[in-house]
């Protein structure tokens, strides 16, 4: 049984998992990392704004894997968060405890104004409803 199932299972255990994101947040704050994006993005927002005070991350995802506003929160911007999975919204939550400039909201961002289940696949999250199958 592999990790992720085990965590499901057994609410300590996910409850410790989810707690290291917390120290995974003091480790990017001891160890100096040029980027933490996909393919560089902050460190070109760097390049181009020089100095990034505030931030807003819609989906946001668990707040560092392949984070565009990482970065900056750990240089000490504040920020907003938003991340519509649940269960990827408490490593969300957990790696920014410490931080009480950064704000975490547990919504997705439309322009229209309804509910809808969210569902995790892979780092990315889609709505149910509108899958399409062929792909």
């Amino acid at each position: 049984m592999n990790l992720l199932k085990r965590l499901r299972r057994y609410p300590p255990l996910r409850k410790a998992y989810f707690g290291l994101f917390t120290a995974r947040y003091l480790q990017a704050r001891l160890a100096a990392r040029a980027s933490y994006s996909q393919d560089g993005e902050d460190t070109k927002i760097r390049e181009m704004l020089h100095d990034v005070r505030f931030f807003i991350d819609i989906g946001a995802y668990d707040g560092i894997t392949d984070s565009n506003t990482f970065l900056f929160a750990v240089g000490g911007a504040g920020g907003i968060c938003f991340e519509p999975v649940p269960e990827t919204f408490i490593k969300l939550s957990a790696l920014y405890r410490l931080r009480p400039g950064i704000t975490c909201r547990c919504c997705g961002i439309s322009d229209a104004t309804s509910e809808a289940t969210i569902a995790p696949m892979q780092g990315l999250s889609f709505l149910p409803g509108t899958e399409d199958p062929a792909h």
